[in-house]
């Protein structure tokens, strides 16, 4: 099979010569849409030999001139959508269709979307949360406008060609101080917009981030793939399937990654395989690893996959 033929059998859940794998890092390059970032994307998909490239989106969320960040809650109001094709989302959607000209193969490539919670944060440094205690309205009338945007981005990357599907994060660090519930009233919705903005995307990713964002809300979006710290944060791979017949990404606990040997890290792998039984599942870790992970900790997961049949 081709890396292409596989992810698209795996995420029918279909027979797999052996089960697709990947894990991606952030490269912490000058510039997050330049040259330097671009080259290693690259090389970092084709040392490892991924059968998804799942791409970095660590440019800036495209603010007003004059509104820098948002440090009142009457500030969210004054969000508008921005064009997908500007700015710093211009500069991404160029960057990718130099990754996409560069790889040696046509295997898949998702982009990173950071969903609404995780934007929220960053642009207000923050306050989100305390803004949405003092006025919940401007809040998620300013959500909105953000969800509206990241879908119209997600759109025009998939109308480009460059990706063909999106990895939309739910959750954001400060959000561990979120009541659990607190995800479904607030930011469920504004997430589901985004994913059926990018409905022409085949292998739409939902990646559940931390404990704080319940994990059967990915069941109710849109989306080929969940993914998540099956590790960390639980629910196990077994607990997941029973909840799910769609395609599964997991296995790999990226909090310990770096610390583990290459022998654990294969060992953890096989174990995930095992509980998976190998089908409608990619070999993936559940977040983010350290950017200076150990090479030999991810050739052994590679080593594992490779070796894994559905």
């Amino acid at each position: 099979m081709t890396r292409r033929q596989r992810v698209q059998a795996a995420a029918r859940a279909e027979p797999v010569d052996h089960v697709p794998y990947s894990f991606w890092y952030h490269f912490l390059t000058e510039d997050p849409c330049g040259e330097e970032f671009i080259a290693a994307e690259v090389a970092f998909a084709e040392e490892y030999g991924v059968d998804v490239l799942k791409v970095m989106h660590d440019a800036p969320y495209d603010l007003p001139a004059d509104l820098p960040v948002l440090k009142t809650p009457a500030d969210w109001r004054r969000l508008r959508p921005t064009d997908p094709r500007a700015g710093n989302w211009g500069r991404h959607l160029q960057a990718l269709h130099e990754i996409k000209r560069r790889l040696s193969d046509d295997r898949p490539i998702i982009d990173t979307i950071f969903g609404p919670l995780a934007y929220g944060e960053r642009i207000s440094e923050q306050r989100m949360f305390d803004h949405l205690r003092a006025d919940r309205a401007s809040v998620q009338a300013g959500l909105a406008t953000i969800a509206e945007t990241l879908g119209q981005v997600a759109a025009a990357y998939l109308e480009e060609g460059v990706v063909d599907g999106i990895f939309l994060a739910m959750g954001a660090t400060s959000a561990a101080a979120m009541p659990p519930p607190q995800f479904l009233d607030d930011f469920l919705a504004h997430h589901r917009a985004v994913l059926e903005a990018a409905s022409d995307g085949w292998l739409n990713v939902i990646h559940v981030h931390g404990a704080n964002v319940p994990w059967d809300c990915a069941l109710e979006l849109p989306g080929a793939v969940i993914n998540w710290s099956d590790r960390a944060t639980g629910p196990t791979i077994a607990e997941a399937r029973a909840r799910t017949d769609r395609c599964l990404w997991g296995g790999v606990d990226e909090t310990k990654i770096g610390q583990h040997t290459p022998d654990e890290v294969g060992e953890e792998a096989r174990d995930a395989l095992a509980e998976s039984g190998g089908k409608g599942f990619g070999l993936t870790n559940g977040c983010s690893v350290p950017t200076d992970c150990p090479p030999a900790n991810l050739y052994a997961i590679a080593e594992a996959a490779m070796a894994g049949r559905g």
